[in-house]
């Protein structure tokens, strides 16, 4: 089965999951006020921010390496990790809550809790979503992805009427996942059950198999924090109303993005017999043939509909409390659609094993990110305006990795 095909079977699920997700962003804001949901989106990108401390990316590792056998072991040991570092992280938020912010035990306990909670859903979805990939289960993938957006939008509906908004949100989201994750279990081969384990993890090459680790994680970490960063600095600066308003925004603009990416990317990890067969050099290179050479008109696409959606669509249905300024629509959705086309040439630099050109440039985008942040901090300005400028500085610094990187392939 070629890539076009794969893509194609994973698109439709990935539609009908993003168009849940589009009605979602509609309704949610006519039935929870933006603090709300700017407590709700606070938690969420905490913890999307300390996720990939909990796979460390070792779930496309399991996806892509040769042997059946080492895909098993990985898959067993980041497992196990996600849930060690879930702990860890409860522990960590619930001191530093207490210790630096203004919040009460109790209301440090419930953040930290739910942040821990949301971190071991969201990696245990991942990880079987890369499980069935691996096995070539893409119905199954396709369809877990609109059980999840499904649920999660109908309990986020039939919850609202419950007092706490913010509570409500994030239990729709925890049961969404929980679903999916179900939908998505491969059930234990009692065969293999006993052969990992602590005891005898000792006769496997799992440090060899982790080497790659710490070339493809960085990157990762970076990407997590230049996401998270405006909505938990707009958060503490400007309160929940305004990181649920710019969360919105965010939001709605990555609902095409994560539909053409999904189903690009699901696509290539899938095809795990092409890369035992060609290795991952020769697999990106079939990539591009492909489907990289509609990038390009992908991504105008992307922008349109981004600009569409959310800056003419969703402001129809919000109503005063809700201010979505067009200006911000337009740099966020530039930004967006244009970070399509970074991760699929860091996935190409990483092929060829350039590892140091997107972990450099990750590191100088979220340096400028965090510079901007801090200069903030003592300067007054409005939120929207923050944002414009932090999503601009973004826009910019993935054209000028683009550009490099492109400069970079052609002259070696």
């Amino acid at each position: 089965m070629n890539l076009q095909k794969r893509a194609q079977i994973i698109g439709v699920g990935t539609i009908v999951a993003q168009l849940i997700s589009a009605v979602g962003l509609i309704l949610i804001p006519k039935l929870y006020s933006p603090s709300e949901f700017g407590l709700y989106i606070i938690v969420l990108t905490t913890a999307t921010f300390i996720q990939p401390f909990a796979t460390l990316r070792i779930e496309i590792l399991s996806t892509v390496v040769k042997k059946q056998e080492d895909s098993n072991l990985l898959f067993w040991f980041v497992k196990r990790l996600t849930a060690v570092v879930s702990g860890l992280a409860f522990i960590f938020i619930l001191v530093f809550s207490v210790t630096f912010t203004a919040r009460g035990a109790n209301a440090s306990v419930g953040f930290s809790l739910a942040v821990s909670i949301i971190i071991l859903v969201q990696s245990f979805t991942i990880i079987f979503i890369q499980e069935r990939l691996r096995s070539g289960d893409l119905k199954r993938v396709a369809l877990s992805g609109v059980l999840q957006n499904g649920t999660t939008l109908i309990f986020q509906v039939i919850l609202s009427g419950v007092r706490h908004g913010g509570l409500t949100l994030f239990l729709g989201y925890v049961l969404g996942r929980i679903v999916s994750i179900f939908s998505l279990q491969v059930p234990p081969d009692l065969r293999r059950k006993s052969k990992y384990s602590i005891r005898n993890i000792k006769e496997y090459n799992l440090g060899t198999l982790l080497r790659p680790v710490g070339k493809i994680f960085p990157a990762g970490i970076f990407d997590a924090v230049n996401l998270a960063m405006p909505i938990l600095f707009i958060g503490v600066m400007f309160g929940t109303g305004g990181a649920g308003i710019i969360g919105l925004l965010q939001s709605a603009l990555l609902v095409p993005v994560t539909l053409v990416g999904s189903m690009t990317f699901s696509a290539i990890y899938s095809q795990s017999e092409v890369v035992q067969e060609l290795g991952f050099i020769k697999m990106y290179e079939r990539y591009r043939t492909e489907l990289g050479q509609q990038m390009f008109r992908v991504n105008i696409l992307l922008f349109g509909l981004s600009i569409f959606f959310a800056g003419v669509v969703l402001p129809k249905f919000l109503d005063n409390s809700w201010s979505v300024d067009f200006r911000l629509a337009v740099v966020m959705s530039a930004a967006f659609s244009l970070q399509l086309q970074t991760y699929s040439t860091i996935g190409i630099l990483n092929a060829l094993e350039k590892f140091n050109i997107p972990r450099n440039f990750a590191v100088i985008k979220s340096s400028a990110g965090i510079l901007l942040c801090f200069v903030f901090t003592f300067i007054k300005i409005e939120a929207a305006e923050f944002a414009i400028i932090f999503y601009s500085i973004n826009l910019l610094s993935n054209l000028g990795f683009l550009l490099f990187a492109q400069f970079k392939l052609k002259r070696d």
